[in-house]
């Protein structure tokens, strides 16, 4: 928000002209900004030219990418030719020319190779509509052409990049491998215009890699691979810059819309609806212990009860449905449902009045055959399961790994190998893992597993396609082992180990084992059970000796020798309680592993959609895993504000948990644009992109080519059904109110008080009478940012109640020494006491805990729960102790700790040092003074008060006097201030 100060209205529309102005002088970023204005008649009067000269000063110069060439000497110093290789990245490039050097020396070759970086897309599609006929910035009718300017950051790069290729005989691009990679370099072609020209691609960055590429180069780039990457570049720009300025319109600024975000923001606002609407059932499972007759001292057998005379038990929370609880889904209506331990404790009591014998007893056996090597996909689940690691972390150091020369390319949908790389993985099974025998390479026909295409992988490319990600392989033919990579960080040595150990295992034997399952039989007068072990011995390890859970090859569930018609004994019988358990929250590999399945995006962009969401405040911050806060800045703040994600009481379980914008973007979505959230609708989107990167029936028909990207552009699009009718649509229908408004989550949907309302806004999610009375303001309260961490605690009882809390608070009582009032009231950070009434002199606000502030102990809020019916659970005597603080707890050392609250929470204060309690410190209305003392001690210690004290002189104004050895010598140090001990006491500094 931008706060305008001017003398008179009349001034404002220039005060916000000039300021706009100015700033996009400064800056091609977008920007949203809110304007207040207050009129004072201390600003001084500026004139219109006057203000017109500040706003348009020379603005700051963008910071430029640096040019970096690597190679044997200057050309300007020789005259020997040389060819210009560009690549993607400039981390490559020293490993690149250092190979390229040492080959032009050993093959004596005419010319030498320079290489640098593009440091990536030189151009993009501009922000700010440069012409009148585009439909959206960079975009123009018809054919939906795209207009390009070189990115301010790399002007001064490509001024030098086509100097350089004026000097080179030959330019050759050595761009990734990939769509993205062959844009840049046609982007590159389209700016440098060389005489001569190469393509290279380059799958890793090893020695044979780049002079197998080099000595076999393309003359021409895949225009295909370009066209599908500009017709995706225009297809978002579509969508993001015609759906997110509705967003802001009619929603909060900062919001934003994509084809492939919102589609996975979709997802998980039905998971988290399902999880809301789910209702818990109980059921019982039992137990029992058998050991056999002749054996007193023999294994243990234990079992579980699955039938009683005839009748299947309900075995798990599958059997129930969501909602209402305790009831069966129509497939599970006729099995039994213990309901409590009646069962147990009954076949508990008469176990001896059961004849036990072994019904059956059935052996299978079992191949678990070794999983696929990985692709980008597969890559980042795994390493969120086995490293915790997130999926943009993942992609970075796989980035890292393949940029040093450690792995092949890792931004693939391809399980294929080379025959090099099954070469390099028979020489490491023959030598570390169990010799010749052990090399075990998938069938390449029959069951293997069918990929989906892929537009970054052609099997009709003179490449051959995507390689899987495996290790590179180095000059003596083999692979690095994990321990080998000594110039990386160990975070990236993990996931090296990872994709080395599947790789390998891919090639090694199946796992074999041997499952049995035992039913035993349990017989009396009146009842029949039957009781179920399984267990199984893993009699080959196979694969899982390198990369498995089982790898060490112990059994699971050892069952003992037992023979069917055999008689048992029962020893025990145990009941168990158990719920059934809602949906579990997508994590980041289970929610890119859906949207594969669903065929929504591609791999290379799941770990920039998961970012997005993060930015935009669709999924809330994940405190409790996330060791270092990451800084928003721009649009991303309003975003974040608006979902009610900022403060220390934003705390959310794991897994990927959806904010409140997320539902009112959703449901406006859903309701108004339903194909543009629909994964069929996105997969079959994904699916004609491929079509045109891999055409079936490829042709240099170039106008061919172009209809085909116009006509999939119109049905997106154009027409009635298209998004720009559907937006506007939106814009003349929709009322920005009811936008806001949350109608979605299930403890809404029996909204009794029809006048209260929850909202998203700009400043956060808010709380608002609504009244059809416009000469009354409406009342509104801010929704604490714990209930909008925690969805389940919204209710419509509860909103009713902190907007009544809000209006009138809770008087809890008064103050036995002055009368007043004690009332306990709420605001945008959550519960507070306030002591005195409103307008009433010496009226004061206290800061509460935590655990009240943030009304998580929400059992009071509801009248049907029982309780007085305020907003947290306080009484009057608690309320007076904390209005009274800070207090006294004891005296140290002449000095006094005292207890109190601040805005950061409960805290000490000793010395004028604050110490943060925690609630497992202490409680700061209790805590005594032998705790509190040694609590202060300790973190005194740890926080380095008391380190390079001298000596301790005396106090003043409750604050010791101190000498203190620093690194210019002894000093006298009292609070803040500093003094020059005086050299008669260097040696004696106590004697002061």
């Amino acid at each position: 928000m931008i706060l305008l100060l001017a003398r008179q209205k009349s001034n404002l529309r220039s005060l916000i002209t000039m300021f706009l102005l100015s700033f996009t002088a400064r800056t091609t970023r977008h920007h949203t900004f809110t304007f207040a204005f207050q009129l004072s008649p201390r600003i001084p009067s500026y004139s219109k030219n006057r203000l017109r000269r500040w706003a348009t000063a020379k603005a700051p110069p963008v910071r430029q990418k640096a040019l970096v060439i690597y190679g044997p000497n200057e050309p300007n110093d020789t005259d020997r030719p040389f060819q210009l290789v560009i690549v993607e990245s400039p981390s490559k490039c020293s490993t690149i020319s250092k190979i390229l050097r040492d080959y032009v020396k050993e093959c004596q070759l005419p010319h030498d190779y320079y290489v640098t970086s593009c440091m990536g897309h030189i151009r993009n599609l501009p922000k700010q509509k440069t012409e009148a006929e585009e439909i959206v910035p960079g975009i123009t009718m018809p054919g939906y052409q795209p207009t390009y300017t070189i990115i301010p950051e790399s002007v001064t790069l490509v001024k030098e990049l086509k100097d350089w290729t004026q000097k080179a005989s030959k330019v050759i691009f050595a761009t990734d491998d990939d769509r993205e990679g062959e844009a840049m370099a046609w982007h590159l072609l389209q700016v440098l215009n060389p005489e001569k020209f190469n393509r290279v691609r380059f799958t890793e960055i090893t020695k044979t890699c780049i002079l197998n590429s080099l000595t076999s180069p393309s003359d021409d780039l895949n225009h295909h691979l370009v066209l599908a990457q500009e017709t995706r570049r225009v297809l978002d720009r579509l969508a993001g810059f015609t759906l997110s300025p509705v967003l802001w319109k009619t929603i909060a600024p900062g919001l934003s819309a994509g084809r492939v975000q919102s589609v996975g923001m979709a997802l998980l606002v039905e998971r988290e609806r399902k999880r809301l609407e789910f209702e818990t059932s109980e059921y019982w499972n039992v137990h029992g212990k058998f050991q056999p007759l002749e054996s007193e001292e023999g294994m243990m057998l234990e079992a579980q009860m699955i039938s009683k005379n005839g009748q299947l038990l309900v075995l798990g929370g599958t059997d129930f449905e969501p909602h209402p609880g305790n009831t069966l889904r129509e497939a599970s209506s006729s099995k039994l449902h213990l309901q409590n331990s009646d069962v147990a404790v009954r076949l508990l009591v008469d176990k001896d009045n059961y004849q036990w014998t072994v019904a059956n007893i059935t052996s299978t056996r079992r191949q678990r055959r070794p999983p696929e090597p990985f692709r980008t996909s597969t890559l980042q689940q795994e390493a969120v399961q086995r490293l915790g690691y997130s999926v943009s972390q993942t992609m970075t150091l796989a980035q890292q790994l393949y940029e040093q020369g450690f792995i092949s390319y890792m931004r693939t949908d391809s399980n294929h190998l080379s025959e090099d790389a099954k070469s390099a993985i028979k020489q490491e099974i023959i030598h570390d893992f169990g010799g010749k025998d052990n090399y075990n390479p998938p069938p390449t026909t029959g069951k293997a597993k069918k990929q989906k295409k892929s537009s970054g992988n052609s099997t009709e490319t003179a490449a051959g396609a995507h390689e899987a990600i495996r290790p590179a392989i180095q000059s003596n033919g083999r692979f690095a082992k994990p321990n080998e990579l000594s110039s990386v960080a160990p975070s990236a040595e993990r996931l090296y180990e990872l994709i080395y150990r599947r790789t390998i295992a891919s090639h090694l034997p199946a796992q074999i084992s041997n499952a049995t399952t035992i039913r035993i039989l349990g017989e009396s007068d009146d009842n029949e059970v039957m009781f179920r072990a399984s267990g199984s011995v893993v009699l080959s390890p196979g694969f899982t000796m390198v990369y498995g859970s089982s790898a060490n090859g112990e059994d699971d569930n050892v069952l003992p020798p037992l023979k069917e018609g055999q008689e048992i004994k029962c020893h025990n019988v145990d009941p168990s309680q158990h719920f059934s358990q809602p949906p579990p929250r997508y994590n980041e590999a289970s929610f890119v592993k859906e949207l594969e399945a669903l065929g929504v995006g591609r791999p290379s962009t799941y770990a920039g959609t998961v970012q997005i969401l993060k930015d935009r405040a669709y999924v809330l911050p994940n405190k409790k895993k996330t060791a270092k806060t990451k800084a928003y800045t721009g649009s991303s703040i309003t975003a974040q504000r608006a979902a009610g994600a900022f403060g220390e009481d934003i705390t959310t379980s794991s897994g990927m948990v959806p904010s409140l914008s997320a539902f009112v973007v959703s449901a406006l979505l859903e309701q108004h644009c339903q194909v543009y959230v629909d994964p069929s609708f996105t997969a079959q989107m994904e699916e004609r992109l491929d079509e045109i990167a891999n055409p079936s029936n490829p042709s240099n028909d170039a106008e061919r080519d172009e209809q085909l990207r116009i006509r999939y552009l119109d049905e997106f699009y154009a027409g009635e059904n298209g998004l720009a009718a559907r937006i506007q649509k939106i814009e003349q229908e929709v009322n920005p109110e009811e936008a806001r408004r949350v109608s979605t989550l299930p403890g809404l949907s029996n909204n009794t008080d029809s006048d209260i309302g929850l909202f998203v806004g700009p400043w956060g999610p808010y709380i608002k009478q609504i009244t059809t009375d416009t000469a009354e303001k409406p009342m509104s309260a801010q929704l604490p940012a714990s209930m909008a961490s925690d969805l389940s605690t919204i209710t419509s009882s509860r909103l009713h109640k902190i907007l009544v809390a809000k209006k009138e608070g809770n008087i809890l009582g008064v103050h036995p020494d002055d009368g007043r009032n004690i009332q306990l009231k709420v605001a945008r950070f959550g519960a507070y006491l306030q002591w005195g009434d409103d307008g009433e002199d010496g009226t004061t606000t206290h800061t509460l805990p935590a655990r009240l502030r943030t009304m998580k102990d929400m059992a009071m809020m509801d009248d049907e729960e029982g309780g007085d019916g305020n907003i947290v659970s306080i009484t009057l005597e608690e309320a007076i102790q904390y209005v009274n603080l800070p207090r006294t707890v004891c005296i140290m050392n002449d000095l006094p700790i005292l207890a109190a609250i601040g805005p950061y929470g409960p805290y000490l204060k000793y010395n004028n040092t604050f110490f943060s309690l925690n609630p497992k410190d202490g409680d700061v209305l209790a805590i005594e003074a032998k705790t509190a003392q040694e609590f202060v001690q300790e973190q005194s210690k740890k926080k380095g008060v008391a380190k390079n004290v001298m000596a301790e002189i005396g106090t003043k104004e409750d604050a010791l006097i101190t000498v203190k050895n620093g690194r210019f010598g002894p000093y006298i140090n009292w609070n803040k201030v500093n003094a020059k001990l005086p050299n008669e006491y260097y040696d004696n500094p106590e004697e002061l």
